[in-house]
């Protein structure tokens, strides 16, 4: 298995799970520890991912965000964000509404 592959497995679980420690991760994929966590900083550059250390600590992900949903890349955002601005009323928050439901969930902090 690719480091890709790994961890696109990674999101997968993650997202049907929305919690998962390291070390059951690195048992499942027959990895170490280190690569999981290289693997999960990786993930969390571009995936609203985050990790939460000591007792219940663990990987977990944003409530709202799910993988399987399509969601708007930077590029679409800006050019709605710039058609939007220009919009009035109704219009206005119909654009603002598209934006909300098709942009990616906003990243927490890490919490270690």
């Amino acid at each position: 298995m690719t480091a890709d592959e790994r961890r696109g497995v990674i999101l997968d679980i993650i997202c049907a799970r929305r919690y998962e420690t390291i070390d059951n991760l690195a048992f499942e994929l027959e990895v170490s520890r280190r690569t999981i966590q290289r693997d999960v900083l990786h993930l969390s550059l571009r995936f609203p991912i985050y990790t939460m250390q000591g007792k219940g600590g663990g990987i977990l992900i944003s409530d709202d965000f799910r993988w399987s949903a399509k969601y708007l890349s930077s590029e679409q955002l800006a050019l709605l964000n710039n058609l939007g601005s220009k919009l009035k009323g109704k219009d206005a928050e119909i654009m603002s509404s598209i934006i909300k439901m098709f942009s990616m969930p906003k990243k927490k902090e890490n919490r270690q």
